[in-house]
């Protein structure tokens, strides 16, 4: 099976999860993790710049109510959370 680009984190979703916050690295879903978040905590795989792994796992995401974004505060991110919201039809938080 050839590689292919997924959100980083999804061992910690379990079948319960109703949100989840997504991070711009793993460094931060892995810190948020550390600090006790009551929720997982996904991460974009090599950062903003990858867009490639939104095919492969947008459906999965469609399951949870409310998705948290936890991009860094500078052009990338805010790019990014802007792209975000053109492609999402769900509450934003």
């Amino acid at each position: 099976t050839a590689a292919y680009a997924t959100l980083w984190g999804w061992p910690t979703v379990d079948d319960t999860s109703d949100q989840i916050t997504i991070c711009e690295g793993e460094i931060d879903a892995m810190s948020l993790d550390d600090m006790g978040a009551d929720m997982p905590a996904l991460s974009i795989p090599s950062g903003c710049s990858n867009l490639g792994w939104i095919e492969n796992d947008y459906e999965a995401l469609e399951r949870f109510e409310t998705i948290y974004l936890c991009f860094d505060n500078d052009e990338a991110g805010d790019i990014w959370g802007r792209h975000w919201y053109s492609i999402r039809e769900r509450r934003i938080v």
